[in-house]
């Protein structure tokens, strides 16, 4: 405080980093009482980041920061928590920082990280193989004082191997391999210089001895070899993948396995103890002193020594090294691998560390062996030139070509002659030519040529060499006694004519083309001015092809025979012989005898070739060979088939080609096909072998066979065919016996249509399989015409049986209908005299319901009470109000329907395989006639015959007797097509007509299917014609039917119309895939048709909804009209009802009068008695008495209890109502007619002209 003044100011004061709390200040001063000011420090702005020694995030877990990690791959820090704080170093929880983290070197990856959570965790920092050494993080964010933290790397975990440790070695920056600057020359053997393995941490550092606890090997193999082409060879089991003539040079010790000690291994050549030092010690036995040397290792302490040699001068120590045996010039490249597996490195962190390579060069190494590149001439013509050139190239012990080899190489001959020429001449790169070698000598003595390198003492000889003898001057040549050389047999001077054989000369003179052409060139024309130059001593060439020539000389071959040459022996290719030179020539050239000639085979255009005719006298005589034939020059016997191709016997010349050409392999005996999932035989090679059969779909156009594969499913699809049968005739014979329902019409018109497209299947147009099975599906609804690839496997039938099975079939049905109608007419008999019986005895006996109804002389009751309306009284009664009648059908109705339904269904089939036994094809002049459909049965033989006499009969009988027949049943009915019983019976044949007019038009349709059906069978391999006819037939149907128009059932009509123009539409497609359209158009042709097939049937499915909804309708006025007829016969009994007290009396009155005639009192009587009164005898009556008196008091007990039952079920009418006016009968009358006035005017006429299926009565 200032003297005169009160007060004092502190203008400078200030704390430093103060923290958040609240403070004092005391001021003081000497004799005065202090002053207290109280502050409050809140939280300042973010000033500076803070890293913790230990932060809690929770109360379980604590961030406690690491300083000193191990380098790996990737070192991953512990986790840093950084905090921001203000100038007073308080935790600031500042939301908005974001904060970034550098490190002075290395290379680091982490997470930015904000303070969102009012801290910054950093768990993922990470450094990517880090070096020995200290690193500093920085963590910043913005302007805010940042922070640093050291860490420390020390040397870790083994990550990777080097090789590179040695001055020779050097790194390739761009590769990455270690390469050795030096070559090596191929050798024997091959040793690389010392090298040792170390193994590095991820930063590169030598880990030593840290990890000798671990048992870790490492393995050195040949990765791959460059040769000198520039190829990449790798090796697999010890060869090349590219090459397998080349073997894997690399040989190391221990299969190239060693273990790492102190973090290292090495691979060395073998050491040599050098520097001796004389020595001497004491001998413990004798006391002497006794010399000794010893000497310096000089293997590096990193080599594995095998073994050690100490015997000197030098002593040896054999180490582990890398060893190449007879290496190939080249680049070789060893792979380093280390795997370590748990057994020995339980703790490892990298089981198998990072390999390295190391690459190095193999050159050619010394001359080794010289070797002819191109071979000196066995023989020459004196001082001409050695053509070829002989060529030699020289190469190391390995086989390497000796690239890097200059220097000179000489030939010398022995024995020596006067003159040699051009004998030396340079070498190289390792290849050496003598262009101008020449030399003179005896003519027909042997040489040996030397060739020699003399720098490196090597030989090559090649002998024997010759100078031209007169065999070799003229060929095929023998000399006489004066030296001329005269062509042997076989052999001609004609070059001129043809007879001689020039042009191939080289093949048999290649000695003398060799020596004249490069010094020889006569300017004249033609060949035999330049055979002239190239021969001067005249040349023989063999006869030609055709010539032969049986004496020596020179003059002409001679001419085979007209239409034989000598290409052929024995029906083959004449194969090469020895002439009469001893030399050997193609077949056909140098023949010597006329018998050498063979009938032409021309195995080129124009193909012409011939067969040998013996039936004549004249011994070579050769015919044309037939077409599908393949002549061989021998017999008629001998002409094979060619493929595709069959004949029926091998004394024919008719060659058939088959309907499969893959089938026909061909040859003498006209092979078929019977391998490779493929078993066809027989005639043409159309029949399946067994075990094999045709597919069901497109199988027999051509005929393929193939195996029929499991037998369960075979038969599986066997009987469900059957099975599909069964249903179809069960369904069509439920639907025909619903009455008052005419829908079995649409179903059976449908199956016509069905029967008619699967036709289409019969022709060969080359239906798309797609197509060929939907016709194979219509025929398996339609018909039961078994034909499938599992019913031939399964049977194994021929034509003849399964025509036989077909044509047995209706008569064995018959068979089992006569049986079914027998029993049950049977049962039907034993039930009616039953009934008689039980009537007879209650006449007798007086049974108690005889009694009943005798007693009750009361009219039956037409009302129906409510417990007998759900029995088959109302069905009954249904049918009476529909048809006016009540009928059941018995056995015979129900054989008769079953066995109309069975004939029309079976019909389509029938014919098919009856008009099939007329289809025959005859393939040679011969007898050789086959059935079409069964190429195995031969025609017109007496199987044949009968069959054909069968047929005859069979189409009275089937194609003509079932059409007619039905109609003369369907007429013999009657024309009372209402009835129930005719509708049961035959009713399938006329619904849905217009029976005024068509009700025969069921005719028409079988006469239709039998033509379309001969139509397709016959026409079978004709598919265009026979196409082009089945659309007119069904056009001409399809008008014929628009013009009569049979139906009176216009769903029927409609179906008809378009079934059949979707037949003509199928064979009209057919006509199209005849084509072959491919592609697109392909596709839109089989679019279309199945598009035409499935409206067809989603046709017949509207149609049958249309058609049972109509008979809904009819129904609910049958029901109506059956309720009318009910209420009128309650008013009916309601009037016999209340005149039953006159008729009693009555009755009273006539049977006191039959009391008095029989004489005697009858207590009771019932109607029967009393006819027996009238008409029997006094003893017949006395008896009937007796019987009747003992069971009197029964019978009046229940007589009394039936009337008590019987009068509760009348109907109980109030006479109130019977007024003056009208009576009831009149009354209910009135309503029925109002009733059926009103149902006729609801109902709803069809459309068209199609008549309604219900009646009035």
């Amino acid at each position: 405080l200032l003297l005169n003044y009160g007060s004092a100011a502190f203008n400078r004061l200030s704390l430093e980093t103060p923290a958040v709390g609240n403070y004092t200040l005391t001021f003081e001063s000497s004799g005065l009482f202090p002053a207290n000011q109280a502050m409050k420090i809140n939280y300042g702005p973010s000033s500076r980041l803070y890293i913790p020694i230990a932060f809690n995030l929770s109360s379980s877990e604590t961030i406690r920061p690491e300083m000193i990690y191990t380098s790996l791959k990737e070192t991953r820090l512990k986790p840093f928590v950084a905090l921001i704080l203000d100038g007073g170093l308080n935790y600031v929880m500042d939301a908005a920082r974001n904060v970034t983290v550098t490190a002075n070197k290395g290379t680091m990856t982490y997470t930015l990280r904000d303070s969102s959570l009012g801290y910054v965790l950093f768990d993922d920092i990470t450094f990517l193989r880090p070096a020995v050494g200290t690193y500093r993080l920085t963590f910043i964010s913005g302007s805010l004082t940042p922070i640093t933290q050291d860490i420390t790397i020390e040397a870790g975990y083994p990550a990777l191997l080097d090789v590179c440790d040695n001055l020779l070695f050097t790194r390739n920056s761009t590769t990455g391999r270690c390469e050795e600057a030096g070559a090596y020359e191929s050798a024997v053997q091959v040793t690389l210089h010392d090298l040792r393995v170390k193994m590095l941490d991820a930063g590169r550092v030598f880990v030593g001895t840290n990890w000798n606890s671990e048992k870790r090997n490492a393995t050195v193999s040949l990765d791959t070899f460059t040769d000198v082409y520039g190829t990449v060879h790798r090796f697999t089991n010890g060869f090349s993948a590219n090459d397998t003539t080349l073997m894997n040079p690399v040989q190391t010790d221990y299969g190239g396995v060693q273990e790492f000690k102190n973090g290292l291994n090495g691979w060395c050549q073998d050491g040599y103890d050098v520097n001796p030092i004389v020595k001497k010690r004491v001998d413990a036995q004798t006391g002497e002193q006794v010399e000794y040397t010893e000497y310096t290792v000089s293997s590096p302490v990193f080599c594995r020594e095998i073994k050690y040699n100490g015997t000197a001068p030098p002593a040896t120590h054999y180490n582990a090294g890398i060893k190449f045996s007879h290496p190939k010039a080249g680049i070789y490249v060893l792979t380093f691998t280390s795997e370590c597996t748990s057994k020995y490195c339980p703790n490892a962190i990298y089981p198998t560390l990072e390999a390295d390579t190391l690459q190095i060069t193999i050159i050619p190494g010394t001359p080794h062996v010289m070797r002819f590149v191109d071979l000196p001439p066995s023989v020459n013509e004196n001082d001409f030139r050695l053509e070829p050139a002989p060529s030699i190239d020289v190469f190391d012990v390995a086989g390497n070509l000796c690239t890097l080899t200059n220097t000179f190489i000489s030939v010398d001959i022995s024995p020596t002659t006067a003159r040699l020429h051009g004998n030396v001449v340079p070498l190289i790169a390792g290849q050496g030519r003598f262009p101008a070698l020449r030399f003179n000598g005896e003519r027909g003595r042997s040489y040996s040529l030397i060739f020699q390198l003399h720098a490196y003492d090597l030989k090559l000889e090649y002998s024997p060499f010759a100078v031209r003898s007169c065999e070799t001057v003229k060929p095929n040549s023998y000399p006489d006694e004066k030296g001329m050389c005269h062509c042997l047999p076989g052999y001609t001077e004609d070059t001129v004519n043809g007879t001689g054989y020039v042009d191939d000369l080289d093949n048999y003179n290649v000695a003398g083309v060799s020596l004249y052409k490069p010094v020889v060139y006569y300017k004249g024309e033609g060949t035999a001015s330049w055979l002239q130059a190239l021969h001067p001593y005249g040349i023989c060439v063999p006869c030609s092809n055709g010539y032969f020539k049986p004496y020596a000389g020179s003059h002409p071959c001679t001419k085979c025979p007209d239409r034989l040459d000598t290409a052929r022996k024995e029906g083959s290719l004449s194969p090469p012989h020895n002439s009469s030179s001893g030399k050997l020539l193609p077949g056909p050239l140098g023949r010597a005898t006329k018998e050498d000639c063979h009938c032409i085979v021309q195995l080129e255009p124009p193909f012409d070739s011939f067969y040998r005719n013996v039936s004549t006298s004249e011994k070579y005589k050769c015919e044309p060979c037939p077409s599908g034939g393949n002549c061989t020059g021998l017999g008629i016997e001998e002409i094979r088939a060619q493929p595709g191709f069959k004949r029926v016997s091998r004394s024919t010349t008719r060659f058939t080609a088959c309907l499969l050409p893959d089938s026909c392999i061909g040859g003498v005996e006209s092979t078929c096909l019977a391998v490779n999932n493929s078993g066809h035989t027989g005639t043409l090679c159309a029949t399946c072998l067994a075990g094999f059969a045709y597919p069901s779909v497109n199988g027999r156009f051509p005929p393929r066979c193939l195996a029929c594969g499991n037998v369960g499913l075979n038969v599986a699809q066997f009987f469900l065919h059957w099975g599909a049968v069964v249903v179809i005739i069960a369904g069509m014979a439920w639907m025909n016996s619903r009455r008052g329902s005419d829908a079995v019409c649409l179903i059976k018109t449908f199956i016509s249509y069905l029967q008619t497209v699967s036709l289409a299947k019969e022709l060969d147009v080359k239906w798309p399989d797609s197509a060929a099975g939907y016709m194979v599906f219509t025929e398996k609804v339609s018909s039961v015409n078994m034909r499938s690839s599992a019913a031939q496997c399964m049977l194994s039938w021929n034509y003849y049986q399964t025509t036989g099975f077909y044509v047995t079939l209706p008569l064995v049905l018959g068979g089992l209908s006569i049986l079914y109608f027998s029993v049950f007419q049977f049962l039907e008999d034993q039930k009616n005299a039953v009934s008689s019986l039980r009537k007879r005895a209650g006449g007798k006996g007086g049974g108690a319901e005889d009694e009943e109804d005798d007693d009750n002389d009361e009219p039956e009751s037409k009302v129906l009470h409510s417990d007998v309306l759900r029995t088959k009284k109302r069905i009954e009664a249904m049918d009476e109000a529909t048809f006016e009648e009540a009928w059941e059908s018995k056995a015979f109705d129900q054989v008769c329907m079953i066995g109309v339904m069975v004939l029309w269904f079976m019909y389509p089939t029938l014919v098919q395989y009856l008009v099939g036994l007329l289809r025959c094809r005859r393939l040679d002049d011969g007898d050789h006639v086959y059935l079409m459909a069964d190429m195995s049965i031969k025609c017109y033989d007496a199987i044949h015959s009968g069959w054909l006499f069968l047929l005859f009969v069979l189409t009275v009988v089937y194609i003509f007797g079932i059409p007619l027949g039905l109609t003369g049943l369907l007429e013999s009915e009657g024309k009372n097509h209402g009835t129930l019983g005719m509708r049961f019976r035959v009713g399938f044949l006329y619904k849905g007509h217009d029976l005024d007019s068509a009700w025969w038009w069921e005719l028409v349709i079988f006469a239709r299917k039998m033509v379309l059906v001969a139509i397709c069978v016959l026409s079978s391999d004709s598919a265009q014609l026979g196409s082009y006819v089945a659309v007119w037939l069904l056009e001409a149907c399809f008008v014929f039917h628009l013009l009569a128009n049979p139906y009176a059932n216009q769903r029927q009509h409609r179906l008809e119309v378009y079934g059949l123009l979707a037949a003509i539409i199928t064979f009209n497609c057919g006509i199209l895939y005849l084509d072959g359209p491919e592609g697109l158009v392909n596709l839109l042709l089989t679019f279309c048709l199945f598009a035409v097939h499935i409206g067809m049937w989603i046709l017949l499915v509207k149609s049958l909804l249309e058609e049972f909804a109509a008979e809904g309708r009819t129904a609910m006025i049958a029901r109506a009209q059956h309720d009318i007829q009910l209420e009128e016969n309650v008013a009916d009994e309601f009037e016999a009802r209340r005149d039953a007290g006159g008729n009693e009396s009555r009755k009273a009155e006539k049977l006191a009068q039959l009391n008095s005639i029989a004489g005697a009192h009858l207590p009771f009587a019932d109607n029967d008695l009393l006819g027996t009164i009238e008409t029997g005898t006094v003893p017949e009556i006395r008896a009937e008495h007796l019987s009747l008196s003992k069971k009197l008091g029964d019978m009046r007990n229940n007589w009394s209890q039936r009337q008590t039952e019987r009068a509760g079920k009348k109907y109980l009418v109030d006479e109130a109502h019977r007024g003056n006016e009208t009576t009831a009968a009149e009354r209910w009358r009135q309503q029925k007619a109002d009733d059926i006035n009103a149902a006729s005017a609801s109902l709803i006429p069809r459309q068209g002209s199609e008549r309604p299926s219900w009646r009035r009565g």
